[in-house]
């Protein structure tokens, strides 16, 4: 018999046979029993039946040897959890129990696998592996289901330069390839729920994703470095009269508002050259003259304007005497 097999009612290998007999066990024990061998309980030997005799016959007894081969062993079937960036690893050392060497594995499609699964790689779903039987035993087969968790992505690192004028930056759009889902921190580390940098506003620096992989998946950092350049300013636009006999003017000292002070001056239509900044009524044109602040990429160029008009001066004619 198999020694994995089903218990096995002895009689029939030793019919014709009165049925009344009794069965004993093996010596040393010679223990009475009913006649049904349990592999998984029993241990091979001369099993034998006694059928008392009536009358001047004497007893007969018959002798049945029993011997057992060893089953194969698949192992217990079992499951397994990978991440997609987990190493090769053996699939009969992640079965239950001690399987034997020597068995073949097949995919979840049939095909013949090698019995090294690679994450990332191999399909997940149910693997077989199979130990052949030797006659009377039968192939035995489990199972190993194999699960596998991608790798949680959160887009690398990246950088990008804004101008404190630009409008709200949504930090997700300078990732590469990530997963949404994440949490976002500022600099320091704080959570920064909005993961929308507002120029001008936000503190610029390194602001992290994080996004939290499926078990036993751990976790993924993206960072994005936010660096803002300041937007150039050149004041509010003014209107000035002036007096065709008046004292010199600094134009920009009539901008309107904060504004920088290292901007280039333009005359007015139709020259539109380019002009000192110093506005001199009398010989100086009237008309609107531009103020233009060049801006450090990515910040534009701002130009605001003093419009100048001169009036004459008043006249009291000749003094006489």
């Amino acid at each position: 018999f198999c020694s994995d097999g089903p218990p096995v009612a002895l009689f029939p290998y030793i019919s014709p046979a009165d049925p009344a007999g009794a069965w004993r066990k093996p010596p040393p024990g010679n223990e009475v029993f009913s006649g049904t061998y349990d592999p998984a309980t029993f241990a091979p030997g001369d099993y034998s039946y006694t059928v008392t005799g009536s009358g001047p016959c004497s007893a007969a007894v018959a002798v049945l040897h029993v011997s057992e081969t060893l089953g194969p062993n698949s192992g217990q079937s079992a499951l397994v959890t990978k991440c997609a960036s987990d190493p090769a690893f053996e699939m009969a050392a992640a079965m239950g129990g001690s399987p034997d060497a020597g068995g073949t594995w097949k995919n979840p499609f049939g095909q013949v696998h090698p019995g090294t699964f690679v994450p990332g790689v191999d399909p997940p779903g149910v693997y077989l592996y199979t130990v052949a039987g030797v006659f009377p035993c039968t192939d035995k087969t489990s199972s190993l289901t194999v699960n596998v968790n991608p790798v949680p992505q959160a887009g690398g690192a990246s950088s990008r330069t804004v101008c404190s004028s630009a409008p709200d930056l949504l930090l997700f759009a300078e990732l590469s390839g990530a997963q949404p889902g994440g949490s976002w921190f500022d600099p320091v580390m704080a959570p920064f729920p909005s993961g929308i940098f507002s120029p001008g506003t936000s503190t610029p620096g390194l602001y992290t994703y994080r996004i939290i992989g499926a078990p036993p998946c751990g976790m993924a950092e993206g960072t994005v470095t936010v660096s803002v350049i300041t937007a150039p300013n050149a004041g509010d636009a003014s209107t000035v009269a002036l007096c065709q006999n008046g004292p010199a003017v600094q134009l920009v000292n009539l901008l309107g508002g904060p504004h920088d002070l290292t901007g280039t001056w333009t005359g007015p239509a139709p020259s539109s050259g380019y002009f000192s900044g110093t506005f001199q009524p009398g010989s100086s044109a009237p008309g609107v003259y531009t103020y233009k602040v060049h801006g450090i990429p990515p910040c534009p160029a701002d130009s605001s304007t003093v419009a100048v008009s001169v009036a004459l001066p008043p006249s009291a004619g000749l003094s006489r005497s």
